[in-house]
């Protein structure tokens, strides 16, 4: 079985995809260790990484080939189609994402990109137009890795029917109201 761990930074993708290879035995392909391995980061700017997109496909396919079982992990895993059977967006609250990203020393602007992406759906929706498997939405908010990782590995062993339905948009309803109330002062 082949998966996709995919969501905004800060939702615990990279830990909860060791658990489930730790439990499993499988694979980790780490988009990151990808990225850098085959040189489709274009530039860095800060922290932040530029990647060649299509780069990066090919060379995740690569990895990818003749792996029966593993667990793709990276936030950029949305932005393009893979050989997988699932496809696992985790969620967070944005709140909790904030602390996360700070405490990771994330840069205003960026934190405030990833809330916004988290905010939107973007990660489930841009999945949604490139990969016809299953896409499931798991909230790490109040979760540890482990607790998420069994929740997944729970449903693929068909324990649990579903996973979760997310939606922040009352918090981006709320985030808007308020940059509409500072506009108008």
């Amino acid at each position: 079985m082949r998966m996709l761990i995919t969501g905004t930074p800060g939702t615990g993708k990279s830990s909860v995809a060791k658990e489930i290879c730790r439990r499993k035995g499988w694979p980790l392909l780490s988009l990151r260790e990808i990225a850098e391995k085959h040189k489709c980061i274009i530039r860095k700017e800060g922290k932040e990484r530029i990647v060649d997109v299509q780069k990066l496909k090919k060379a995740a396919l690569r990895e990818l080939k003749g792996k029966k079982n593993a667990v793709v992990e990276g936030h950029l895993g949305c932005e393009f189609s893979l050989p997988v059977d699932f496809v696992f967006v985790l969620r967070a609250h944005p709140s909790e994402l904030r602390k996360r990203m700070r405490k990771r020393r994330y840069p205003a602007r960026k934190i405030e990109e990833n809330l916004m992406a988290e905010m939107l759906d973007y990660c489930s929706q841009v999945s949604a137009r490139h990969y016809h498997v299953p896409i499931l939405e798991a909230d790490t908010t109040k979760r540890t890795a482990g607790q998420t990782a069994a929740r997944l590995l729970s449903y693929l062993e068909k324990k649990v029917k579903k996973l979760d339905k997310v939606d922040w948009s009352p918090e981006l309803r709320k985030k808007t109201l308020r940059n509409i109330r500072i506009a108008s002062l």
